[in-house]
């Protein structure tokens, strides 16, 4: 039986893209690092990944920035790692 999850209220979190290993398999598990410290579950995380693996490098990118912030304002706390 598949599981759905609604992806749109996963909770958004501070994640830069620039001045990153841009590799697709550094991208996803810099992103299931600091989605997981956001407090998403690790099937929803494989979720993500498995959506992100399906289609190109540039869907990749689109699927990751559309559930993190490049925008981290000034609270430090909230860098992945």
């Amino acid at each position: 039986m598949p599981c759905h999850f609604d992806m749109s209220t996963m909770p958004r979190f501070y994640f830069p893209l620039v001045g990153e290993d841009g590799n697709a398999v550094a991208i996803l598990a810099r992103f299931r690092r600091a989605a997981l410290k956001a407090g998403w579950t690790g099937a929803e995380v494989k979720v993500l990944q498995l959506r992100a693996m399906a289609g190109t490098y540039d869907q990749l990118l689109v699927l990751v920035m559309g559930h993190t912030t490049q925008d981290g304002g000034d609270d430090e706390s909230t860098l992945p790692g």
